[in-house]
């Protein structure tokens, strides 16, 4: 049950990890695009500069929030900080200025893409070592189960073979049987039935004894007569 828990949770959790880093690189693309049709009015029929000024804010907030990554949290710094400066002269906006922004948004997502193949990674080595720990748990479990069962056989059979070796010695009947004391509650009613049933014996043959005797007087009393 561990197992699987554990494995259902691996399975869960990876997918919302990897959903992270996608919403990040779905928010460099974002800006990127908004980037070129700021600076290349030409290419967007619209021409509408607010639009794709408000697509890139919200595409930057967007990452500003979801910072997951070792040197995600700076490169984002370094956007807002770009993106502060160049909203004033958007439309002359220097070379140098474009070229680092593209940059940047590259930088962004090849981090992100760098932590969603480290988390299947983990989450590959993750299943292993939970399919392995499995196996030894069961490994373990299963020897311990065999030595529990043996403990348990012995101290079943100890009793019974005492048992058997008193009666094998042929004990004399009327003589108190002595048996080997329970150690359950079954050999304890076993005990009780086996000393009754041997007390019931003893007092059978006495009855045969006493019988036998009497038979024995009754003849000895006619043979005197007849004398």
């Amino acid at each position: 049950i561990l197992m699987i828990a554990a494995v259902f949770l691996a399975s869960r959790m990876t997918p919302r990890l990897i959903h992270v880093n996608y919403d990040s690189i779905a928010a460099a693309n974002h800006m990127n695009q908004a980037w070129f049709a700021i600076i290349s009015p030409k290419t967007d029929p619209s021409g509408n500069l607010t639009l794709w000024t408000k697509h890139f804010e919200e595409a930057l907030v967007d990452e500003e929030h979801n910072v997951t990554e070792p040197g995600e949290g700076a490169i984002a710094q370094n956007i807002r900080s770009l993106w502060e400066g160049s909203k004033q002269h958007l439309n002359k906006l220097p070379p140098g200025d474009f070229i680092k922004m593209k940059t940047l948004l590259n930088q962004l997502v090849k981090v992100n893409e760098t932590g969603m193949f480290r988390i299947a990674e983990d989450s590959s080595r993750l299943a292993h070592e939970v399919y392995l720990g499995g196996i030894a748990f069961l490994v373990v479990t299963l020897v311990f189960t065999i030595f529990i069962s043996n403990g348990i056989a012995n101290r079943l059979a100890y009793p019974l073979k005492a048992i058997a070796e008193t009666l094998r010695s042929r004990p004399i009947l009327g003589a108190k049987l002595k048996l080997p004391n329970p150690t359950s509650l079954e050999l304890k009613i076993l005990n009780h039935e086996m000393i009754q049933l041997w007390n019931n014996l003893s007092d059978l043959r006495q009855l045969n004894v006493e019988e036998i005797n009497t038979q024995r007087n009754q003849l000895r009393t006619i043979l005197t007569f007849v004398e």
